[in-house]
């Protein structure tokens, strides 16, 4: 199985280096990282990582429209918070539907897979 790429969007440089330290040695390969959201926007349009984290600060102005351009990208998002320690994590999942059943079980599915704690939207 190849490694999944990750690119990491940071305001704090410290941010960026404590997650490659943590991903050193998994199966997780940081691919890419920046501090510019424009130029983030182009190297994640590039480089099509699996994954893509955002240091989300009090200061940061992230918004969802910047989530939703990334999830286009095809890449899992998550938003990690520092100051906290909250977690928001972003996917894009599409499925074909043949009946009401198949919609009412993705409905259903979304929560109940839910860990106590954790809200799916």
């Amino acid at each position: 199985m190849s490694d999944s790429k990750v690119y990491v969007l940071w305001s704090n440089p410290l941010f960026q280096e404590v997650i490659q330290l943590l991903l050193t040695g998994s199966s997780l390969d940081v691919v890419g990282n920046s501090a510019d959201h424009l130029q983030a926007r182009e190297e994640i349009k590039e480089l099509s990582p699996d994954i893509v984290i955002i240091e989300t600060t009090e200061a940061s102005q992230e918004s969802d429209e910047e989530t939703f351009a990334f999830l286009q990208s095809g890449s899992r998002v998550i938003r990690l918070s520092l100051t906290d320690n909250d977690l928001s994590i972003y996917r894009r999942e599409k499925r074909t539907i043949d009946n009401i059943d198949d919609l009412i079980g993705v409905m259903m599915n979304g929560q109940e897979d839910a860990a106590p704690g954790e809200t799916r939207l």
